[in-house]
């Protein structure tokens, strides 16, 4: 069998589940079972439709009770005695409105309430939904005709619409509790109709089955599927006698249909369940044959195809997920050994190269990645702009012809500091902001000593940033090429803001100017640049280096963005982790 497809496998097994039973089946047969079975099953439709009735009859009697036990609740007769002496204000009413969302909520059973005094003609209302116009409201006059029927007692209505049932309702007239003869309003209550009809589900026994539920007056409340014409003629007479139960059969050409009747007390509600003789005895006989021969018979041919099915596929399933978890605990190359020629002989070899693989990955071409990044990360920490480098000295060297005094010494200094910092000496690749921040206030002060006033600087970062740690000189550049390209050429000069801020376990930098912006065309093509995968040695494009050097160091998630109006200036946005050494 090892040479055979898993498909060919269940396939064979399928059969043999198919053929088996239904050799045993025909081999012993049934015809006098069936006898008793059918029997059986009437005996077990007429004790589920006498239970039906009597749950039914127990759910209306509940509702009808609780109905009851409000007409002792002087809180209603107390309302209209209010009403009456023009004593009604909003918080009372209000109170009263609430007392009956409370009443409806303490009744799943119910979906609406109402309340009518007679002599004010108040109304009182609540349901589920917080619609205005309620159901009961709807049919507010045939409630009140229904439930003066009643004297006193709870009166079941179902509302109808076009042939269809819109509504079943509980009225009841509210008498004064010191006079029992003087009406003071209606009661009224919309039920759930799942509550009463969601019962049918349990007497379902088969297919076969039809159920009809219909009012004391005949209006088909429920129906799971339509009689049949002479069906319907048997359902007719049986609603037009004073019969509270019965059953009968009906002969068809091919069929025989078993009524079975039955009244729901207190509403006089008629249920009726409609048996199909071919369809019961035929499910009747699947189930006998089944349950009894079938599970006996083939008992040990299914304990032998489980232990089959294990050892042909749950078994080397468990070996496969137990080598794949070896290399996820980190025991890479693990291999398995299987000389199967079915679906999972190749998923082991595809496995065992794909392990084998895995490895070759991690000890050759994941280690040079690192070594070439790494590699790459050195070159741009290493790199100086001439442009600053001529222009820095060239204000030096007017400062000394000029002046000769301590301010060239300090400049000479703080450029120093900068070229130490590029030069990187110490093989530093990561520092904290306040040391970047040392390096930025060196520039400035270049800066402004070449400028003077015509380049302003605003400087903004929070305390809790000092010590988080960022990419060598990744500021500093990004600061030079807003005034190279930004200010520098602006007539009238302008200002540099930086921002550095924390939220979320993330540094944010801001560098913004208001100096002459980049073309629209020249702004899309710097984007597109920064969105390449090759360093540029140029100066000129400090920020794609600066945007690439963070990507490789922090991912994808990280960067830089830019945003710029021509003739309004350009902000430069950065995004790192906010890590401490």
């Amino acid at each position: 069998m090892r040479k055979h497809t898993i498909k060919t496998k269940l396939m064979f097994i399928a059969i043999l589940f198919i053929l088996y039973p239904t050799i045993i089946i025909g081999y012993f047969g049934y015809a006098n079972y069936s006898r008793i079975m059918k029997e059986k099953a009437m005996v077990d439709n007429k004790n589920a439709a006498l239970q039906l009735t009597e749950l039914l009859s127990d759910r209306m009697d509940k509702l009808s009770l609780f109905s009851i036990q409000l007409f002792y609740d002087r809180k209603i007769n107390d309302t209209n005695t209010v009403i009456n002496s023009n004593n009604l204000d909003f918080i009372y009413e209000n109170n009263f409105q609430q007392y009956l969302q409370s009443l409806l909520f303490s009744k799943y059973e119910l979906s609406e309430v109402l309340i009518k005094y007679s002599e004010s003609g108040k109304i009182f209302q609540a349901n589920r939904t917080l619609v205005d116009t309620t159901d009961c409201y709807s049919n507010l006059t045939m409630l009140n005709i229904a439930a003066l029927k009643g004297k006193g007692n709870p009166v079941w209505y179902v509302a109808s619409k076009n042939g269809k049932i819109t509504g079943i309702f509980l009225a009841k007239t509210i008498y004064d509790l010191l006079d029992i003869n003087k009406v003071v309003g209606l009661l009224a209550f919309k039920i759930d109709n799942p509550y009463i009809l969601e019962v049918f589900n349990n007497l379902m026994v088969n297919s076969g089955q039809t159920l009809a539920l219909y009012s004391k007056d005949g209006q088909l409340i429920f129906s799971n599927k339509a009689f049949d014409t002479d069906s319907n003629k048997a359902i007719k007479s049986f609603l037009n006698s004073n019969l509270d139960k019965g059953s009968s059969e009906i002969k068809t050409k091919n069929d025989s249909i078993y009524m079975i009747y039955d009244t729901i007390k207190p509403a006089n509600w008629k249920l009726v369940v409609g048996i199909s003789g071919n369809v019961l005895f035929s499910e009747i006989r699947k189930v006998a044959k089944f349950s009894i021969l079938l599970c006996i018979a083939t008992l040990p041919i299914c304990l032998l195809l489980i232990n089959y099915l294990y050892t042909t596929i749950i078994r080397p399933m468990n070996l496969l997920i137990k080598k794949m978890n070896e290399i996820e605990n980190g025991n890479i190359g693990v291999t398995i050994e299987s000389d199967r020629r079915d679906e999972f002989g190749f998923v082991f070899r595809t496995f065992n190269k794909m392990s084998e693989n895995i490895k070759s990955l991690i000890n050759t071409v994941y280690k040079e990645q690192i070594a070439m990044k790494q590699a790459e990360i050195n070159a741009l920490q290493a790199q100086i702009n001439p442009h600053f480098l001529y222009n820095t000295l060239e204000s030096i060297n007017w400062k000394a012809k000029i002046h000769g005094d301590e301010e060239v010494s300090e400049m000479i200094a703080a450029f120093s500091y900068i070229i130490e910092a590029n030069l990187n000496r110490s093989n530093e690749k990561f520092i904290p902001v306040y040391k970047e921040i040392q390096y930025i206030e060196s520039y400035k002060f270049l800066i402004q000593k070449r400028f003077g006033q015509k380049i302003k600087f605003n400087l903004e970062v929070d305390e809790d940033t000092l010590n988080n740690i960022l990419p060598k000189l990744l500021i500093q550049p990004i600061i030079e090429n807003t005034i190279y390209h930004g200010l520098e050429m602006k007539k009238g000069g302008g200002t540099v803001d930086i921002i550095i801020k924390k939220e979320n376990n993330e540094l944010f930098i801001t560098v913004a100017d208001d100096g002459l912006g980049i073309e629209k065309n020249k702004l899309l093509a710097l984007i597109e640049a920064m969105n390449g995968n090759t360093f540029i040695d140029n100066s000129k494009i400090g920020v794609i280096n600066v945007h690439r050097r963070i990507k490789l160091l922090y991912g994808k998630d990280f960067g830089l963005e830019i945003e710029s109006l021509e003739g309004k200036g350009t902000i430069v946005s950065i995004k790192v982790p906010a890590t401490t050494a």
